[in-house]
């Protein structure tokens, strides 16, 4: 499997701009780009200097190494905070790919969480669904979805539809009893 990368955080001007890799790469490639800073360290964040293809700084940053399995898509997966101009996103995500990143697709990264696991169906919509709420209350219902309240909710009814199901055919087969 290869290493993506990928913009996390809205195109545009911000005060922080976050790009994301996941992939059995990830952290060789961001020590590659994101230079000048202590020893990587599991979920630790470290303040590191970016150098672009010229060899010169182009921004620091803030980064966090997280080694899979224990991550959201369940391979190593670098994060790295660092200033949301279009600019120096572009010029970093550029870094990144010339290092040995492909750009992921959409939805790559929620992709392969369902691929490794550490996300259902259920779940990732209902992310889908927190990003796109639009009043408090879309907010609670999508919140349902990610902390499993609306998948116990669906096994239960699940159960009760093959129970009834079952009872349904045996009547059929038995309409005597």
């Amino acid at each position: 499997m290869d290493t993506i990368v990928a913009l996390s955080t809205p195109w545009g001007r911000s005060a922080i701009g976050v790009i994301r890799l996941s992939g059995p790469e990830s952290q060789r490639i961001a020590a590659r780009v994101c230079q000048l800073g202590p020893k990587w360290q599991p979920r630790r964040a470290t303040l590191r200097t970016v150098f672009g293809e010229s060899g010169e700084a182009v921004d620091d940053v803030l980064v966090v190494w997280m080694p899979g399995p224990n991550s959201y898509t369940g391979e190593d997966v670098v994060e790295i905070s660092g200033h949301g101009n279009p600019v120096i996103l572009a010029e970093v995500l550029d870094a990144f790919i010339k290092a040995g990143a492909r750009p992921a697709r959409a939805g790559e990264f929620t992709r392969r969480a369902l691929e490794n696991g550490r996300t259902s169906l259920l779940k990732a919509e209902s992310l889908q669904a927190l990003i796109d709420a639009r009043s408090l209350d879309g907010v609670r219902d999508a919140r349902q979805g990610i902390d499993g309240t609306m998948e116990a909710e669906s096994v239960s009814v699940r159960e009760r539809l093959l129970d009834l199901a079952a009872e349904l055919e045996a009547r059929l087969d038995h309409p005597d009893d």
